[in-house]
This record gives C-alpha cells, sequence and structure tokens, in this order.
C-alpha cells in the first residue's frame, strides 16, 4: 500500500513539474522573445511634452505595433495615459526600427516619478496585461 501512495505522489509530482515547465517556457516566449528594445529614453521637451525614443527589433512579423506611456506620481498613482504614442503597420523581424513618439501630460499640477512604456500588438489596446514589452522610466 506504501508503495502504490509513493508511486502515485511521484507521479503526479512528475506530471505537475513537466505543466509548469512548459508553461514558464510559454510565457517566457511571450514576454522577452517578440520584441528587442535598445536604447530607450524619454526626454522632455518642455510644457509637459516628452519625446519617447528607442530602436525596436521585432523578433516576429507583426501586422500593428503600438506603444503606451502611462504617467505615474511619487506614490504610484496615475496622473496620465497616453495610447498610441507610436504605432507602425506591418513590421517585418528582425527589421530595425527607430521609434519617436510623443507623450503628454495634460494635468500640470501633478509631477510624474516614472513613466511606464509598453508595447501591444493590436490596435487600442491599453492594457498593460497585454503587453509584448514594458518597462519603466524613471523623470
Amino acid at each position: 500500500m506504501n508503495k502504490k501512495l509513493i508511486f502515485s505522489a511521484l507521479i503526479i509530482f512528475t506530471v505537475a513539474l513537466s505543466l509548469s515547465s512548459v508553461n514558464a517556457g510559454m510565457f517566457d516566449f511571450l514576454s522577452s522573445n517578440t520584441v528587442e528594445v535598445n536604447n530607450l529614453e524619454m526626454v522632455s521637451k518642455g510644457y509637459y511634452m516628452y519625446d519617447v525614443n528607442c530602436e525596436l527589433t521585432p523578433k516576429s512579423d507583426f501586422s500593428y505595433l503600438e506603444m503606451t506611456v502611462i504617467f505615474y506620481d511619487s506614490d504610484g498613482a496615475v496622473i496620465e495615459k497616453n495610447p498610441i504614442v507610436w504605432n507602425m503597420n506591418d513590421v517585418t523581424k528582425d527589421q530595425l526600427i527607430k521609434v519617436n513618439g510623443n507623450a503628454y501630460l495634460t494635468n500640470q499640477k501633478d509631477q510624474p516619478a516614472y513613466a511606464e512604456i509598453f508595447i501591444t500588438d493590436s490596435p487600442f489596446n491599453g492594457d498593460v496585461n497585454d503587453a509584448i514589452y514594458t518597462a519603466n522610466v524613471t523623470m
């Protein structure tokens, strides 16, 4: 009886471990291997306007890519959300793209502490949970 219990527990553990490894690998592929972003920067242009610049290299073909910027204050509260800071159609695998987008703040009372920048592969998708790339930039 003990041998059956130990054998069953071993099989369940092996199956659970295999499934978790497969899932972890799938999520790693979605989050890190879809696009490569280098030299990401936000430059203040004054009057609460910011240029968002980077070099983007997709790791597969995309029919559409879009960048969104969310500004946060020092308490982590959202100050402003800028959808479609940058977008492009028909992006080709391994194509080097020099991204230049514009983000702005309409609420000039609050000073941003940082911004979250994320890229999605569907239009008007301001949901960070659907991002194929995300990064925070300190202001």
